[in-house]
C-alpha cells in the first residue's frame, strides 16, 4: 500500500480526470471460487475531507485437482481366508484451491475380482461429499474374489473425478 501511495503521489491528476490502477492479488488456500468484495478509497491530498470509495466484487477462479493414493498399486497377492469380501483403502486428496465434490468409480483390470461397494455404497460408483481444499478422505473399496487359480492377481483402480471440472481426474 505504501508503494501504491508513493506512486500515485508522483502523478498529478487534473481536476475531473481519472487514473487507472491495476491491482494484483493472491488467492488464499481454500478461497478459490469464493466471491469477496474489495473497497478502494481515494482521498484528496489537498483536502483530506474529500474522499470517495468504490466497492468491487472479485471472483477468484477455482482450480480443480485431485489425487488418489496409492497410485497404480496393484493387489500383488489376493488375500486368502474364509471371509467372502475384502477391502482396500485408498486416499482421495483435493489438490484444488477450493472445496469440491468427487464422483468415484472403482474398476478392475482382470476377471478375478468383483467390486462390491465404494465408500459404503453398493456397486462400482459413489459420490464423495464436499472435500475442502487440501483435505483428504479414506475411501474403502470392497471386493470379492471369484473362483480363480492360485497365484492369480488383479488390479483394483479407484478413479476420482471433480464435479467442478470433469477434466480433473
Amino acid at each position: 500500500l505504501a508503494l501504491l501511495n508513493a506512486a500515485l503521489s508522483a502523478v498529478p491528476i487534473a481536476q475531473g480526470a481519472s487514473i487507472t490502477v491495476d491491482v494484483v492479488y493472491d488467492v488464499l488456500a481454500g478461497q478459490g471460487g469464493v466471491s469477496t468484495n474489495l473497497t478502494f478509497t481515494g482521498t484528496s491530498r489537498r483536502n483530506v475531507g474529500s474522499s470517495d470509495a468504490q466497492v468491487t466484487a472479485i471472483n477468484p477462479t477455482q482450480a480443480f485437482a485431485v489425487a488418489v493414493t496409492p497410485d497404480a498399486s496393484p493387489l500383488q497377492q489376493l488375500p486368502t481366508g474364509s471371509s467372502p469380501a475384502y477391502s482396500v483403502n485408498l486416499t482421495v486428496t483435493n489438490n484444488g484451491n477450493g472445496a469440491d465434490v468427487f464422483n468415484l468409480t472403482a474398476s478392475n483390470a482382470g476377471s478375478a475380482v468383483t467390486i462390491v461397494s465404494v465408500n459404503g455404497v453398493a456397486g462400482v460408483a459413489a459420490t464423495l461429499p464436499s472435500l475442502a481444499a487440501g483435505a483428504s478422505a479414506v475411501v474403502a473399496v470392497v471386493y470379492t474374489i471369484g473362483n480363480v487359480s492360485a497365484g492369480t492377481t488383479d488390479d483394483v483402480t479407484l478413479t476420482a473425478v471433480s464435479q467442478g471440472n470433469p477434466a480433473a481426474t
